[in-house]
């Protein structure tokens, strides 16, 4: 089945979505995409950068010469043995990693609805219908959470 990104936006925007609304949700799928493309290795983390990214084949080869030039594997091996002797786990980089991921979550949040759409459905392993419904519960979440703001608003008028 073929996603269709106008009719999720025209979705969105009947329930009084923005894309700041989509930002908790965009976060949470740039965080799981990251956790699974680093397990992926390296062609599906290079087609990634490629394909969901949109870097092209020029930036790519120019990132990954700074990269090779910043951090050669036995620079990288060095580090990860001076990690160990240093007590390090896996998990005490967790922080590190998520800020990173949050940071693809930020571009991705930059392009609107229909980027964090498009997003959504490519990486969020989600059904047109299971995105449908999300919308909807993020929607009733704001409705009712504006209308809390207008209540204890009134609430201050009143005193």
């Amino acid at each position: 089945m073929t996603l269709d990104y106008q009719e999720l936006i025209r979705k969105a925007e009947q329930l009084g979505l923005s894309a700041a609304d989509l930002n908790g949700t965009i976060r949470d799928a740039a965080a799981e995409l990251a956790a699974q493309t680093t397990d992926t290795g390296l062609a599906m983390q290079l087609h990634f950068l490629s394909r969901d990214c949109g870097w092209s084949k020029s930036e790519l080869e120019q990132r990954l010469e700074e990269l090779a030039r910043r951090k050669p594997t036995a620079e990288i091996a060095a580090l990860e043995r001076k990690a160990s002797e240093l007590g390090l786990e896996p998990d005490d980089l967790d922080e590190v990693i998520h800020d990173i991921a949050s940071d693809i979550a930020s571009s991705i949040n930059n392009q609107g609805l229909y980027g964090q759409i498009a997003y959504w459905a490519k990486e969020g392993d989600a059904s047109i219908d299971e995105i449908e419904k999300e919308l909807k519960t993020i929607a009733r979440e704001k409705r009712k959470q504006a209308l809390s703001q207008r209540v204890a608003k009134a609430g201050k008028d009143i005193t």
